[in-house]
């Protein structure tokens, strides 16, 4: 019977599929908390998640792992679908190590985190786009004489 230890190492690996190769090695390498705390959080998030479909699925702490991991991935321009595809990987993995019988309920937390993991990313975007548009409207005043240093 696999443990939620491994299901997490190969989560991961799977979760870093969306980074280029040389990212992924460094993820993969590095994964102290100082070093490369991009990995550790990852990791972190993941397997807090795993405990979680797992589990009753708790909001408050579902919504705090997702924010590590999906807040990162909208800042990093990735689509809507890239963010949020880690969350499907989990099914993936699961049945790869032939571990339904820890998750119950699996296809339906699978869907509320994948909801939930979809509902953060475009919040996060509207932020994103909410700082750009007060970060233009600041800048506007300044055009004139940026255009006259240059």
């Amino acid at each position: 019977m696999p443990s939620f230890d491994s299901i997490v190492d190969a989560w991961f690996l799977k979760s870093i599929e969306i980074y280029p190769p040389a990212v992924r090695d460094t993820l993969i390498r590095t994964t102290d908390q100082f070093r490369n705390p991009l990995a550790f959080n990852l990791r972190q998030s993941l397997e807090t998640l795993v405990h979680q479909v797992a589990d009753r699925m708790n909001p408050e702490a579902v919504n705090k792992a997702l924010d590590g991991i999906v807040r990162l991935r909208a800042v990093q321009e990735c689509s809507p679908s890239e963010a949020v595809s880690f969350a499907a990987r989990l099914d993936e993995v699961i049945r790869e190590q032939q571990a339904e019988t820890l998750f119950p309920n699996l296809k339906q937390h699978i869907g509320q985190l994948t909801e939930c993991a979809l509902q953060q990313y475009n919040s996060c975007k509207e932020e994103i786009l909410q700082i750009r548009s007060r970060s233009q409207r600041r800048l506007r005043p300044l055009e004139p004489w940026m255009r006259q240093s240059l």
